[in-house]
């Protein structure tokens, strides 16, 4: 006896006689494959059958959904880096130098010595002018193209 007043024993110790469930052989089998079916769910009819949900009602659950869970916070560091990328304190993998910033081309920010001579000792020093502005990032591509035509 694992607990005092157990359904299963009678007195302390003596276990009551269970009965046993026969099947009766005269039921008719459900499970029988000579039955007619009803073809509910057959290739024909998928196409057919479609989800009858508001989108209104989709929203709000999600929406709901979305304040329960975050009233319990980040369970671990994945889950803080993907809430600071929704905030937009965190740039989105991969990354992107032009996050954010539109109409700006990385050919006029990283080369821009397509104009600039190809030899000679002024080639030499525009290449390190060139590097130069292209290390800093601060600097807007039209004010490095205004360093360069100067």
């Amino acid at each position: 006896m694992l607990y005092p007043g157990d359904y299963r024993s009678g007195m302390s110790g003596e276990a009551m006689p269970q009965a046993v469930v026969e099947p009766n052989p005269k039921a008719e089998n459900i499970f029988s494959t000579d039955l007619p079916r009803l073809d509910i769910f057959n290739a024909k009819n998928l196409s057919e059958l479609k989800e009858h949900s508001l989108d209104f009602w989709a929203k709000s659950d999600a929406n709901a959904a979305r304040i329960w869970n975050q009233s319990f916070g980040p369970k671990n560091g994945f889950e803080e880096m993907i809430e600071l990328t929704k905030k937009g304190k965190m740039w989105p993998y991969p990354i992107n130098n032009e996050y954010l910033l539109v109409g700006i081309d990385v050919w006029r920010t990283k080369l821009a010595d397509y104009h600039l001579p190809r030899t000679g000792p002024i080639a030499h020093f525009m290449e390190l002018v060139c590097v130069g502005l292209s290390k800093n990032p601060y600097m807007t591509a039209e004010k490095k193209k205004s360093h360069l035509e100067w």
